[in-house]
């Protein structure tokens, strides 16, 4: 098993990723609308601070990043070799063999890398049962 947390998640996700994540989730254009800023300011990352949208934008484009690490999400550890848990900016993989576990983390590594998250290696942690 092993325990992930990005560095700075919420400040660190691509407009550009999570404006597609949306759309790819077939959002109305109109509330699109709603999590872009005003032109007088310029953001490129990151999630409005205190947004009630905030968590559920993050989690769109956590699943996003699910969709292309291509790690299958259904089922249970029982069925298939390796389980993902997120929570907010926090995810655990459980898996039935270190390399399984291995390349499950490298594909969400690579997968976020292109939504601008990065995992605090600080945090990150591995144990065995």
């Amino acid at each position: 098993m092993s325990a992930a947390d990005f560095k700075a998640a919420y400040d660190s996700v691509h407009r550009s990723f999570l404006i597609q994540a949306i759309k790819d989730i077939n959002i109305p254009p109109k509330l699109i609308s709603l999590t872009r800023t005003p032109d007088s300011f310029l953001v490129n990352d990151g999630l409005r601070k205190g947004d009630a949208l905030s968590c559920l934008l993050f989690n769109i484009v956590l699943d996003k990043c699910m969709q292309a690490s291509k790690i299958l999400k259904d089922g249970t550890i029982f069925y298939k070799s390796v389980q993902v848990l997120e929570y907010a900016d926090d995810l655990d993989i459980v898996s039935r063999s270190r390399q399984a576990l291995n390349n499950a983390y490298l594909a969400l590594e690579s997968a976020t890398q292109a939504a601008g998250m990065c995992v605090n290696q600080d945090k990150l942690s591995t144990c065995r049962f």
